[in-house]
């Protein structure tokens, strides 16, 4: 009856430490004139940190790759700006976490300035110093958001090209 019980509790407990993992999720919408005509795409991955670490999926996931339909719409645009808000409670955001945005070989497109830039106190733009042009010999492009031990933290991250 001892070893059901364990067997029973052991199955109950062992997929909430085996699964628990962050999550994001991605939102796409194109930047329109007031004539109809797309200038740009806004491309908005909100990041659920994991509910033991804090951790998100790392760029084999495919939830955090920009979807292949929308890299191609990309194609010739160059990214502007990077914004990064903090939408849950203040102190579930682990300061100074380092976000990137990397192509399938691991270069970071955001030049190295996204380190230390989620804050738990405040909406952050990261101001470019080189604006990249998205070409197609990237490959897969995805986000990456390292050292934040917040869990349960949810922050978005802005992506905005402009052709």
């Amino acid at each position: 009856m001892k070893r059901t019980l364990f067997i029973v509790l052991f199955l109950i407990l062992i997929p909430s430490f085996v699964f628990a993992a962050g999550t994001v999720s991605q939102r796409n919408s194109p930047i329109k004139t007031d004539f109809g005509a797309t200038i740009g795409w806004e491309l908005t991955f909100t990041c659920t940190g994991d509910a033991t670490n804090g951790t998100i999926p790392d760029g084999s996931n495919s939830e955090t790759k920009v979807e292949p339909d929308i890299l191609a719409e990309l194609s010739g645009a160059y990214l502007y700006r990077v914004i990064i808000t903090n939408t849950s409670a203040q102190a579930d955001v682990t300061d100074d976490s380092d976000v990137y945005f990397k192509t399938e070989e691991g270069t970071d497109l955001l030049n190295g300035q996204g380190v230390d830039r989620l804050d738990k106190d405040a909406e952050n733009y990261i101001r470019l110093t080189n604006y990249p042009v998205m070409v197609g010999d990237f490959g897969t492009c995805y986000i990456d958001v390292d050292n934040n031990s917040g869990a349960s933290s949810v922050y978005t991250i802005t992506l905005i090209f402009i052709y």
